[in-house]
């Protein structure tokens, strides 16, 4: 997710980016330490599709579910390169103040062409429900963007600590 950021926010990015030795490292908006080259990431596929994450349990997490809904919900590949995992830390909106967990290898966007920032209902009731169900049995560990209040993210899918 891309956008433009005031001067204000822009600064504190900057500041939260720069900090010092303690902060060379800084968080996503999950408290994961931000990956600084794809090198550290965990590669692994369903299909043809690669994802990149952070090793040890957010990539059990991640990978268990994608793969559960590659076989329920819907293929992971659907014959479009849309979908995501690790990439260098963004600012998320709406308020531009974080590190996107897509920084920190802990979340992933499945079938972004079919379900698209800001749109709901793009998965039929029952698929939503089974999504819920599945999210539910990682304990709070993973969350749904589909139920983002402000901004709904249905192809977004992350690790919670």
């Amino acid at each position: 997710m891309r956008g433009t950021i005031g001067a204000g926010t822009a600064a504190a990015a900057l500041s939260l980016l720069a900090a010092g030795p303690a902060e060379a490292h800084p968080v996503s908006e999950n408290g994961y330490p931000v990956i600084q080259a794809v090198a550290d990431c965990e590669e692994w596929f369903i299909r043809d599709v690669v994802f990149q994450t952070a090793p040890g349990e957010p990539t059990q997490i991640l990978r268990d579910f994608a793969e559960w809904f590659d076989v329920n919900i819907e293929p992971v590949t659907l014959g479009y390169d849309d979908d995501y995992s690790w990439r260098p830390g963004e600012l998320i909106p709406p308020s531009y103040t974080a590190v996107s967990n897509h920084g920190s290898g802990t979340s992933i966007d499945i079938n972004s062409a079919l379900h698209p920032l800001g749109q709901v209902g793009t998965f039929t009731p029952e698929q939503s429900a089974a999504i819920r169900a599945k999210v539910a049995e990682f304990g709070g560990r993973l969350t749904w963007g589909g139920d983002y209040t402000e901004i709904p993210d249905e192809m977004h899918f992350e690790v919670r600590r």
